[in-house]
């Protein structure tokens, strides 16, 4: 009962960057970015490792190599790179009789994890590559476990090559799917927001040339009556200079129209962007 509970834990762990970015990027009118992938990705792997999960004293299991191809894929090489870091000196600190192989199992594990990430972002079967690089995840340390320690594998045969491949495989499988379908469900209602502002501020923009065009229209008329009748009364000409500020005055009153339609729309962007 302790061993599912402590896989649990590192499944939630795993599953970490796309509860924190459904939760930090709800309400926001922008998608990730490398940074926020950075530090999710930082404090999921302390977690981790923090909690690992063990069958035996001094040999532990945890999601470091599922949040590391996580971090390659979102956030590029340079990312990974500090990831690795993180780990190293982290390890490090922990310290234990198997920090020389954990070393050596992440340098290898680090190369392997780009490639497979260069074959995700090729390939059209990105989630088959996800379950491949869980099971990868799970054999390399199974293999270099059984060169140092037969007799533990033989113990936790079972443990090893079952439960660990098909955790690492689902950690990986659904944290890639639920994170990148959220950002593309993510980037599409951003998309959809700005082709809609578009369109509203094209329609305010027909209606502010219609409502300025109109007024103007007016006024060029008499501008025009005045300059070809020289010898316009007096009376005649104050009426047509009356008309001509009348239109003026009602051309300002629907520009105000116009700026409160656009308040407006804004108004509604924002509750669109404050839906959960």
């Amino acid at each position: 009962m302790a061993q599912i509970k402590d896989l649990l834990l590192q499944l939630f762990f795993s599953l970490m960057p796309f509860v924190l970015y459904s939760f930090y990027y709800r309400d926001r009118d922008t998608n990730y970015t490398k940074k926020f992938i950075l530090i999710t990705s930082m404090i999921c792997l302390f977690l981790s490792m923090t909690f690992a999960s063990s069958v035996e004293k001094g040999i532990q299991f945890d999601v470091r190599y599922v949040i590391l191809f996580f971090a390659l894929v979102f956030g590029g090489f340079r990312i990974g790179l500090l990831l690795m870091l993180e780990f190293v000196l982290y390890r490090l600190y922990l310290g234990g009789p198997g920090t020389s192989s954990a070393m050596g199992m992440m340098m290898v594990m680090f190369p392997l994890s780009v490639l497979l990430c260069s074959v995700y972002h090729r390939t059209s079967q990105k989630y088959l590559v996800a379950v491949m690089a869980g099971l990868c995840y799970s054999f390399f340390p199974l293999l270099l476990l059984y060169i140092n320690r037969p007799d533990y594998i033989l113990v936790h045969l079972t443990y090893h090559i079952l439960i660990i491949p098909v955790h690492n495989s689902v950690g990986v499988l659904l944290l890639i799917y639920l994170f990148e379908k959220s950002a593309t469900d993510k980037d599409m209602y951003l998309r959809y927001l700005q082709s809609e502002k578009i369109e509203a501020v094209g329609q305010v923009a027909a209606s502010l040339v219609h409502e300025v065009r109109n007024p103007l229209t007016t006024v060029l008329g008499f501008l025009k009556l005045i300059r070809q009748d020289q010898a316009m009364p007096p009376e005649k000409l104050h009426r047509f200079i009356d008309i001509s500020i009348e239109e003026v005055k009602r051309n300002g009153s629907d520009s105000v129209g116009v700026f409160i339609h656009v308040q407006a729309f804004n108004a509604k962007a924002r509750s669109h962007r404050s839906r959960p």
